[in-house]
This record gives structure tokens, C-alpha cells and sequence, in this order.
């Protein structure tokens, strides 16, 4: 109702539940996205940039062979890794990561609730990859994280993050505003090399540096805390109806977009106890409501 697509980072909720406190004494409020794009913040900015490091250290023929033999491998024949949280697509990513060339395009796959495969498997028809800013090239001089950091803005800021606090504060009569992305921040920031705003192993140096001036240093060196809901057990006890409901054989073959079977078993996998992602199946539950709500009438 309040997002009108198919929107799935589930951290809307607590996004909207937060809009409603905030609104009862303020029409306008001041939020600080953009700095984890802009100031490298971003865990998996750090990760991706350390498996690219870690992987240019191997010859890329014998890369290629480790990558081949993984092929031939399945993961759920692993004795006890494959009864760890989400292994499979887990191990699928891995094998791909191994040859890739940039950090950026390590982003893109580790970013991924589904590879490009999985996603095959649950549907129908033939799925057709279209370019996006992933696929950008920076120029030459822009270190990898750089270039990390201006896909990001380009794709997960503007597609994900501002779209679900704009959504979510418009729909109390909420309005944000975002002085992070003052345009003048932005193009100062991106001409920076990368060693301003990852450095030591500190993450957002240059941001914490200027705070560390107006605010106390404990109040800044805190791990960083997601905005993240439970549904992993709202899925096991209040919200469980929902995926009888959405997620039904005879439904999904009526609506002729999934592979039913697919969807049934991985909805099965994930009641049954078993290590199936509980954020996978949240997507395609959220498709399925919007998809009744605007386009199918069941």
C-alpha cells in the first residue's frame, strides 16, 4: 500500500514505524543517508575489496581450475556445510567470485539474495539480464573502492535507501531532507582517493575526523547496528499464514509467473527447520502481495 512496487528491504518496516513517532511532533526531520555510499561505510564494501585483493594474488588459469572443479561439486552432497545457513547459494557465489576481476563486480554478486541462475530456476520464462549502473564503467584514475562507492550511489541509494524513507515518511505526511547529498558534498567526496575514507580499518575516517570535533569520540566508535526486524521467527509464528496464503501451489500455477514447485520447496525447506534464507523467501512473499494489490486479480 505505501511503497506501490514490489519492494523488498524489510527494514520499510521499522523505517515507517520510526516515520510515525517522528511525526507526531515534526513535519520535517533531517536524515543522514548517503554517508555510508559516499564515506565507505559499508561492510561489504570492506569485504568485497578484501576478496579482490585476496584473489589477485592467484594466478587467474589457476583460478579458472578452482572454479571448474567447484562445477562439479554439488553443495548439498557437503557433509555439514550443508546444513549451514543459505551454504548453497553461498558456495554458487563463491565459485563465481573466484574469477571476477573487479571489487565491484564482488559487490554485485555477493549483494544478490538470488544468483542470476537461481533466479532462472524460479520462473517460468526465460530471464533476460539487463544493464544497470553495476555495469558502469569509472574512469581510469578511480581506485576500486571509489568505484564501489559510486556504483552504490547510483544503484542501492536511490533504488533502495531513499526510496524507502521517502515512501515511508510520506505516508505519515512525514518529509525528509538529506543535507549528505547536498550536490556539492557529492562531487567533493567522489574526487577524493579512497585512503580519506577507508583507512586503518576505519571506516567513514574522514567523517569521523570532522565529528570527532563537535562530538565525543564514544559517541561516534560504536559498531554499526543495522535496521533489521526478526522475520525469520515472525515467519515461524504470526506470520507464517502468509506464505499458506501467497505462497500456495495451486495460486502460483494459476498466476503463471513462478516455478511453483521451486517456490513450495524452498517455502517447505525454510518451515521444516531446515537452512533456507527467510530474506529470499520475504521477496518473493512481498512480490506476491503487491502483485494482487495492483495487477492480479485472484
Amino acid at each position: 500500500e505505501i511503497y506501490d512496487e514490489p519492494f523488498g528491504d524489510v527494514s520499510g518496516i521499522p523505517t515507517t514505524l520510526v516515520s510515525q513517532l517522528a511525526r507526531k511532533d515534526v513535519t520535517v526531520s533531517l536524515s543522514a543517508d548517503g554517508g555510508d555510499e559516499i564515506f565507505a561505510g559499508y561492510d561489504k564494501h570492506i569485504t568485497s575489496l578484501h576478496h579482490h585483493n585476496q584473489f589477485a594474488k592467484i594466478p587467474f588459469t589457476a583460478r579458472k581450475i578452482i572454479e571448474s572443479g567447484m562445477c562439479h561439486i554439488d553443495p548439498d552432497k557437503i557433509p555439514y556445510l550443508k546444513n549451514t545457513y543459505n551454504f548453497e547459494t553461498k558456495y554458487r557465489k563463491l565459485k563465481n567470485v573466484i574469477t571476477l576481476q573487479h571489487a565491484v563486480d564482488i559487490m554485485k554478486l555477493t549483494s544478490q539474495y538470488f544468483t542470476f541462475n537461481q533466479t532462472q530456476e524460479l520462473l517460468k520464462e526465460p530471464l533476460v539480464a539487463l544493464p544497470t549502473h553495476f555495469d558502469d564503467m569509472v574512469s581510469s584514475h578511480n581506485d576500486e573502492m571509489n568505484h564501489m562507492l559510486a556504483v552504490d550511489y547510483k544503484t542501492y541509494l536511490v533504488d533502495d535507501i531513499l526510496t524507502k524513507v521517502d515512501r515511508a515518511g510520506m505516508s505519515v505526511g512525514l518529509e525528509g531532507r538529506e543535507p549528505l547529498l547536498d550536490y556539492r558534498l557529492i562531487e567533493f567526496t567522489a574526487q577524493l582517493p579512497s585512503h580519506f575514507k577507508y583507512r586503518d580499518g576505519k571506516q567513514k575516517w574522514l567523517l569521523k575526523e570532522i565529528t570527532h570535533k563537535y562530538l565525543p569520540k564514544k559517541l561516534m566508535d560504536r559498531p554499526k547496528q543495522g535496521f533489521g526486524v526478526p522475520i525469520t521467527e515472525w515467519f515461524k509464528d504470526e506470520l507464517e499464514k502468509y506464505f499458506y496464503i501467497y505462497l500456495d501451489q495451486n495460486r502460483l500455477v494459476k498466476e503463471g509467473l513462478f516455478n511453483a514447485d521451486k517456490v513450495i520447496e524452498m517455502r517447505d525447506k525454510y518451515l521444516d527447520g531446515d537452512k533456507e534464507s527467510a530474506a529470499k523467501l520475504w521477496r518473493i512473499l512481498m512480490f506476491e502481495m503487491w502483485y494482487e494489490r495492483w495487477v492480479w486479480d485472484v
